[in-house]
């Protein structure tokens, strides 16, 4: 005998030695549907809400007449029809509340994700860059090494969006992200602002970083040309410093980030 239920995953597990009528009412009465019926005197397995008869994928397990240390519950051959109906109902509502506990978790995490990832480039948002940048920052500290920051700006997104509109500058945008994830592996990126863009690397040199940026920089402008052949450029500010006890880690990025903002501001006055 097979018994479904579609909001749980129970499985009751027969010896030959109980009753299977019986407890085929018992059963019915607790809620669970019949779906195959087997000959009688055979081992039979009652399973719910699942499309192959797998013990692997059940949430809770019944024996009756099967003396298992394996089970959840276990009842000799000749237990009252009204004890495994009471159980099959309290067991259904455990299975029940804790497909809910599980669900909320999933959604629970899919919510952290969404808050840590940016929507329109997929890169980490800047609640992201706060945290695991300060993550960043601590080790480095920790380890005595070099940290370093560089802050870049889509250069005249603002003209695009009145000329082009606001999807063509989105897209933009989403062009940069997608550089930006392709090259960058190892270091922290970020989309920190409207249109601009955190890398922090520990380890890393101002002309190591310099040299990446470039090459980011490239593989932009040729990627943009499709659509937009007189943009693609962009302005960066590289800060760095070299990490000891006595920094403290939040004030020390914080710092980073305004120097490199302002070489940023810089670039773009003496671009324009």
């Amino acid at each position: 005998m097979k018994y479904a239920n579609p909001r749980c995953s129970i499985v009751v597990q027969l010896s030959h030695l109980a009753r299977a009528n019986s407890i085929s009412q018992g059963l019915a009465q607790a809620g669970l549907r019949v779906v195959t019926q087997v000959k009688p005197g055979e081992q039979t397995v009652l399973i719910t809400d699942l499309p192959q008869p797998n013990h692997e994928n059940v949430t809770a397990v019944i024996g009756i007449g099967t003396p298992n240390y394996q089970v959840d519950l276990c009842f000799a051959a000749d237990v009252p029809d009204s004890e495994i109906v009471t159980a099959c109902r309290l067991l259904t509502k455990i299975v029940r509340q804790q497909h809910r506990i599980k669900k909320l978790k999933r959604k629970k995490q899919q919510w952290k994700l969404a808050a840590l990832t940016d929507p329109l480039t997929q890169l980490a948002s800047r609640r992201a860059w706060e945290r695991f940048g300060l993550n960043q920052a601590k080790r480095a500290i920790l380890n005595e090494h070099v940290l370093t920051l560089a802050i870049l700006d889509v250069d005249r997104l603002k003209q695009v969006n009145q000329e082009h509109g606001l999807q063509m500058g989105d897209w933009l945008l989403e062009c940069l992200g997608r550089v930006l994830e392709s090259r960058i592996k190892q270091h922290l990126v970020a989309r920190i602002g409207g249109d601009e863009f955190g890398i922090l690397g520990i380890d890393v040199s101002v002309d190591q970083m310099r040299d990446l940026i470039t090459l980011v920089q490239d593989q932009f402008c040729l990627l943009v040309q499709t659509k937009l052949p007189e943009f693609g450029s962009v302005s960066f500010g590289i800060s760095t410093q070299q990490c000891s006890a006595e920094n403290e880690p939040k004030v020390m990025l914080e710092s980073m980030v305004e120097a490199a903002d302002k070489q940023l501001r810089t670039a773009k006055n003496d671009r324009n």
